[in-house]
């Protein structure tokens, strides 16, 4: 009986968290089986157990695969991280991607950023479209550059 009414009250407030609202804390098992809605601008933390979705991120997102629709700011850890507009701060997983401009530490086996990289990107595949800072792995791309493909370390400034 205890079980239950602790799940029911779990719900309850988990509810309370309405779209379009801000909210703190995100748990998903898999968009959008999630609470709060993937419209929900985040400001605390995201435990997506397969994969979780959200408008934006200012602070922790931990697991499988995750998605922040728009800015992400903070620390991003998991099997796939993907971004749609700019992201900074710390991503660490297999597969990151940035579909804007990134600034901060990324490490993982595949790091693409559509934009500007400012930072370091650790990783087997490195590929940005501008680099200012450095890459370190057996590939690294920077398309805007007279030699886009270098082996080991790339330094742009």
């Amino acid at each position: 009986m205890k079980k239950l009414l602790a799940a029911v009250l779990l719900c309850v407030s988990a509810f309370s968290l309405k779209a379009n609202v801000d909210g703190y804390f995100m748990l998903s098992v898999f968009s959008p089986g999630q609470l709060p809605v993937p419209m929900t601008h985040l400001y605390g933390g995201r435990v997506s157990f397969l994969y979780g979705e959200c408008q934006e991120l200012f602070g922790i997102d931990l697991g499988c695969v995750g998605r922040v629709r728009e800015r992400m700011y903070g620390i991003h850890a998991g099997v796939a991280q993907v971004v749609g507009t700019d992201a900074a701060g710390l991503q660490v997983g297999l597969l990151e991607l940035d579909e804007s401009d990134f600034d901060g530490l990324q490490i993982g086996l595949w790091n693409d950023v559509s934009g500007t990289t400012r930072g370091l990107q650790i990783g087997l595949v490195n590929k940005t479209s501008t680099l200012a800072g450095c890459q370190i792995g057996l590939v690294n791309v920077c398309l805007n550059h007279r030699c886009p493909v270098l082996p080991f370390f790339n330094v742009r400034w």
